[in-house]
């Protein structure tokens, strides 16, 4: 990582230091959230070897949600692709760090750049890391929602075989019977 990015400690890290370590460097340079997924047993891993995902995410700005009228736009775009670059940014130098300290790692990049527009799909989406982590649920728009940005949040998942600490996972969704704000499409 870079002088503007120096991490605390530079001797032997637990497994606990190398997850704070990692935690704490996303949240100090511009990630909303952060945290790591366990992916031991699970068939969607797209790096079995790799059985930890770093997974983070960058929050779209509220107030031009708020404003935001005929959907999608250029401002749309525009949001997003700074949430984006963020996120490859963030991507980039955490895949340095675990690579500096003898890991093994891969960044899957921000969320449609491995879009198949023929099936509709990823190989592997984000909001799957971000549920395996404890940081939402899937709601009824099948979306990843936070009980903090709700689905107005950026992702980006990195692989690694650093022995990371996983959060606990969110296996149900908390939408409930709650439809304010979802509209029945015909």
């Amino acid at each position: 990582m870079t002088d503007d990015s120096k991490l605390r400690g530079d001797g032997e890290l637990t497994n606990d230091d190398i997850t704070s370590e990692v935690v704490h460097y996303l949240d100090e340079n511009g990630a909303s959230v952060a945290g790591v997924a366990g992916f031991d047993s699970l068939d969607s891993n797209p790096y079995p070897d790799l059985q930890k995902a770093v997974v983070y995410g960058v929050a779209l700005d509220p107030e031009f949600l708020r404003e935001l009228i005929d959907w999608p736009d250029s401002g749309y775009s525009a949001e997003c692709t700074r949430a984006n670059g963020k996120l490859r940014e963030l991507g980039t130098k955490l895949v340095s760090y675990l690579e500096e300290r003898g890991f093994e790692a891969v960044s899957l990049g921000p969320t449609t750049e491995n879009f198949d527009r023929e099936k509709l799909a990823v190989d592997f989406p984000h909001k799957t890391a971000a549920t395996r982590m404890g940081l939402g649920w899937i709601g009824k728009c099948d979306l990843l929602v936070t009980e903090t940005f709700g689905s107005a949040l950026r992702l980006n998942t990195v692989f690694t075989n650093a022995p990371l600490i996983s959060g606990t996972p969110v296996e149900r969704s908390f939408c409930g019977e709650y439809t304010k704000n979802f509209k029945k499409v015909a």
